[in-house]
C-alpha cells in the first residue's frame, strides 16, 4: 500500500514558535505530554499546531503522528487527519500502531470497509494491540454487525472498554433491522469512489501483480477462459481484456 509523498505540508500559524518556545527549542518539558495536555484541556486545534511544527521539523515519531491524527480528528479536521495518517503509515508500513491510525482517520469519515481492513490488519501485525480490537469493535457497531463487534471484543474481556461495546453491540442484536439497508449504506459510500480509493489510496494492483505472474509462466490468454472469482469490480477484467 502507499501514496504520494508530495503532498504539501499544511500551513502552520507564524506564530507557533510565540505558543510553545521552550518546547520547540527543546526545553520545558515533552513536547507530547503538553500535547496531550492541551487535547485533556479540549485544545485540539493547538495540539495539532504543535505536534504538526514538530512534524514538519523531522522531529517527529511515530507516536507523534499518531497524536497529531488524533489531534486533528478531535477538532473535526478529518481530511488533514486522513492525509497525517496515510504520511504516518507511509513511513511506518509493517507497524501495527501506522495501520491503528489510518483506520482511527478513515473511522472518523465514516469510511468503515476501509476502516475495518485497517484495524484487521493492526491486528494481523501485532495480536496483542488492544486499541485495534476496540476500535474493530466500534467499527463494526457502526456497520451495525453486532455479532462482528463483541467478536472483536472476545479477547478484551478484562478491558476496561469491554462492558460498555459489549453492551452496545447486544442492544444492536436485538433490534429489528432491514434486509439490506445497512448494507446498502455501508457500501453506497464506498461505491462513487471506488476506483480511485483502491487505485490511489490504497495501492490496490492485484490485477496487474495476476497479470504479470501469468505472462511469467508463458499462459497464452487467448487460448484459455478466465474465471474472476472477486468481488466484481471488473478490474481483473480490464486487466486480461486482450
Amino acid at each position: 500500500m502507499s501514496w504520494s509523498s508530495t503532498t504539501a505540508r499544511p500551513h502552520l500559524p507564524r506564530n507557533t514558535e510565540d505558543k510553545f518556545p521552550s518546547l520547540l527549542k527543546g526545553g520545558g518539558g515533552n513536547p507530547l505530554d503538553k500535547a496531550e495536555d492541551l487535547l485533556d484541556d479540549g485544545l485540539p486545534d493547538d495540539a495539532a499546531e504543535l505536534l504538526r511544527t514538530l512534524i514538519n521539523e523531522n522531529r517527529a515519531g511515530l507516536l507523534t503522528r499518531q497524536l497529531c491524527v488524533r489531534a486533528l480528528i478531535a477538532g473535526q479536521r478529518l481530511d488533514a487527519a486522513l492525509d497525517a495518517a496515510k504520511a504516518a503509515y507511509e513511513l511506518h508500513p509493517g507497524l501495527a500502531p501506522a495501520a491503528l491510525t489510518l483506520g482511527e482517520a478513515l473511522l472518523a469519515l465514516q469510511n468503515l470497509p476501509v476502516a475495518i481492513a485497517e484495524f484487521q490488519r493492526a491486528i494481523r501485525l501485532d495480536p496483542k494491540l488492544e486499541e485495534a480490537y476496540v476500535k474493530l469493535s466500534q467499527a463494526w457497531l457502526e456497520a451495525g454487525e453486532s455479532a462482528k463487534a463483541l467478536e472483536a471484543l472476545e479477547p478484551l474481556k478484562t478491558h476496561p472498554a469491554y462492558s460498555r461495546l459489549a453492551q452496545q453491540a447486544q442492544a444492536i442484536g436485538h433490534q429489528q433491522r432491514s434486509d439490506a439497508g445497512y448494507i446498502r449504506h455501508l457500501f453506497d459510500q464506498f461505491s462513487a469512489d471506488y476506483d480511485t480509493r483502491m487505485r490511489g489510496q490504497l495501492g490496490y494492483a492485484a490485477p496487474e501483480i495476476l497479470r504479470g505472474l501469468a505472462e511469467l509462466i508463458g499462459l497464452h490468454f487467448t487460448t484459455h477462459e478466465i474465471l474472476d472469482l472477486g468481488c466484481g469490480t471488473g478490474l481483473s477484467g480490464a486487466a486480461f481484456a486482450d
